[in-house]
């Protein structure tokens, strides 16, 4: 049943090709006439021009193909051991180190404030 119904399908396709070889024409759908074929844009010539001035490439690309033909001989390394980092001191929050960076910039005010105050009395 399944074959009868693609034959079916098949011989309803090409009946317009079979009758138009019949009749020394060629079906409606195939024709092309002068005034069909839109007339060429400088933009499309331009494009075609450009793309045929690119170089092509030199090199083979290589397929999977040409992977499973070849005879090399595959090398596995070995992973280098990670070196583990040294321990560093206990980790501080944020928030303690932002107080700590606060204090330090307080006090590097302060002695910038005492030496100006220093070089202004000489």
């Amino acid at each position: 049943m399944k074959t009868f119904l693609i034959a079916l399908c098949v011989a309803a396709g090409f009946s317009p090709f079979a009758a138009a070889q019949d009749s020394g024409q060629t079906p409606a759908a195939t024709q092309t006439t002068e005034a069909q074929k839109p007339k060429s844009d400088p933009l499309i010539e331009a494009a075609k021009a450009a793309k045929a001035k690119r170089k092509k490439s030199d090199t083979k690309v290589i397929t999977n193909k040409d992977v499973k033909k070849s005879k090399g001989k595959l090398i596995v390394l070995d992973k280098p051991a990670k070196e583990e980092p040294a321990a560093e001191g206990p980790k501080t929050s944020s928030l303690v180190q932002q107080d700590e960076r606060y204090h330090a910039r307080v006090l590097a005010t302060e002695a910038v404030a005492a030496h100006e105050k220093k070089v202004a009395s000489l």
